[in-house]
């Protein structure tokens, strides 16, 4: 189900604060990042606007590949420093590009803000979740540098145990944290791996 991957996602992408930011700025270079379920654009403002290190004269604009079902904000969109893909993060089509545009086909970040289209049935939406963060999870482990970075959504719903052992099983540190801004009754939570191991 392609909608697994519409984000959808509103103002909570506002949520990059700076306990998240603090995680992902060592992974932050001249190679672009990339962004799994980028619409509407919070984390893309926040990457441009502060957390991205100013370029080396010369070099490739391009500093996000952002890649969505959904359409951006259209000045990101129109913006020579995003790359955007409107299409499934799961097409082999799409894998192909983004390590084509990533100078040596690898990047040192991928951030995920998607989350599945709920039903309202909790066994169902846990599993649709569980789907969407391996699928991206296995994803980032094919564009990462060694030593690299993945920061993704997830929800609070008795998963997040299991998931964080997938993780580990590629990642040398996992941490989980809440974003500051969320309500304190919120699921919504991220886990971090840093430093690939493969």
């Amino acid at each position: 189900n392609n909608n697994n991957n519409n984000n959808n996602n509103n103002n909570n992408n506002n949520n990059n604060n700076n306990k998240m930011k603090k995680y992902i700025r060592p992974f932050l270079g001249s190679a672009p990042v990339v962004e799994l379920g980028a619409s509407p654009g919070g984390w893309t403002h926040a990457l441009l606007g502060e957390l991205l290190p100013p370029l080396q004269p010369g070099s490739n604009p391009c500093r996000v590949i952002c890649i969505d079902l959904e359409d951006m904000d259209k000045k990101l969109m129109a913006d020579e420093r995003v790359m955007f893909i409107r299409h499934d993060f799961c097409s082999r089509h799409v894998l192909e590009q983004v390590r084509a545009a990533l100078p040596g086909g690898t990047t040192s970040l991928v951030l995920s803000d998607m989350s599945p289209s709920l039903s309202g049935d909790r066994s169902t939406d846990r599993s649709r979740f569980e789907h969407l963060i391996e699928g991206a999870l296995a994803f980032a482990v094919r564009v990462l540098k060694t030593k690299g970075a993945f920061l993704t959504k997830l929800r609070r719903d008795g998963s997040e145990m299991e998931l964080k052992k997938k993780f580990q099983q590629v990642f040398e540190d996992v941490r989980m944290m809440k974003p500051d801004a969320s309500r304190s009754e919120s699921a919504e939570i991220y886990m971090i791996g840093t430093r690939l191991k493969i």
